[in-house]
């Protein structure tokens, strides 16, 4: 199976990481027949010079000359002169995370991975890996746009449901700015309650998002307890949010409150007025909610 990646961003990022199978490269050019080829630009330069390092073709030409990229074009015409025909990125699956070791700041997968934290030098920043976890996220705009934040933010890893999500898709890797392709630590699982529940049991305390819970389970954002614990957020899919069986294995549910909250719960001390996250995308609410979490 072959996929198109499409735009500097994404086709840079796939060749520097080399974890998909790599085919041909085509540096396009958009001007009429009629018209001389443009100089290539910088990106398509770096793109080439990768490649060919990598032993993969390069082919140089306009979209009509290749119909199956042109059919693409015309669906997604911010290519940037670059696509790459490569085979799809693979998921390794998880069922599961250990204890946290802060002596030797490792802890591992159920399946014998290690993951070696590495602590932050600023002091504003928790000292405890914190990682996402994704209940069927649809939207691959979504999807791509939450593994970009989280690569802004230095997550510690990414889990995702294998059923009912957008998969890694090239329309992901675009939306991701192309951090889809140097994520090394994205993973799915096949029963992401399941994966909760042992996480649990190993010391790490589960955030979660679904607000409908009962106000003792629900805390503002900003005035959660301090982390002293690996910590992982779950975030739920968009318009259904957490599914009961995932949201029944979070410790707590994080509200992220607006103006209207507080004027309508003026006496809530503890900033837990049912409110707004609902109306925020689910890629906004993630970076805010992981801002949250991340700073001490």
């Amino acid at each position: 199976m072959k996929e198109l990646l499409f735009g500097s961003s994404s086709v840079l990022a796939a060749l520097r990481s080399n974890r998909r199978t790599l085919h041909r490269l085509f540096v396009l050019a958009n001007t009429p027949t009629n018209q001389p080829a443009p100089a290539a630009s910088p990106s398509a330069e770096k793109a080439a010079s990768l490649a060919l390092a990598r032993r993969v073709a390069v082919v140089a030409g306009r979209p009509k000359s290749f119909p199956q990229i042109q059919t693409q074009t015309q669906q997604t015409p911010t290519h940037n002169g670059l696509v790459l025909e490569c085979g799809p990125l693979q998921l390794d699956t998880i069922s599961g995370l250990s204890h946290f070791d802060a002596s030797t700041n490792e802890y591992a997968s159920s399946e014998g991975i290690v993951f070696e934290y590495t602590p932050s030098k600023d002091p504003r920043r928790v000292k405890f890996p914190v990682w996402l976890a994704l209940d069927q996220i649809k939207d691959p705009q979504n999807l791509g746009a939450i593994i970009r934040t989280c690569k802004f933010f230095n997550v510690d890893g990414i889990v995702t449901t294998i059923a009912s999500s957008s998969p890694l898709s090239p329309t992901v890797s675009k939306a991701s700015a192309g951090a889809l392709e140097s994520y090394e630590t994205l993973y799915g699982t096949k029963n992401l309650a399941s994966f909760l529940s042992e996480c649990k049991r190993a010391g790490w305390t589960i955030y979660g998002t679904d607000i409908s819970q009962p106000s003792k389970r629900v805390v503002s954002c900003w005035s959660k307890p301090p982390v002293d614990s690996p910590v992982i957020l779950v975030m739920g899919s968009e318009g259904e949010g957490l599914r009961k069986v995932v949201a029944n294995k979070c410790d707590k549910h994080l509200l992220i409150p607006n103006d209207s909250d507080v004027e309508s719960h003026p006496d809530d001390e503890d900033g837990d007025g049912k409110g707004s996250l609902d109306s925020l995308n689910v890629s906004v609410a993630t970076g805010i909610l992981l801002s949250s979490i991340l700073r001490v």
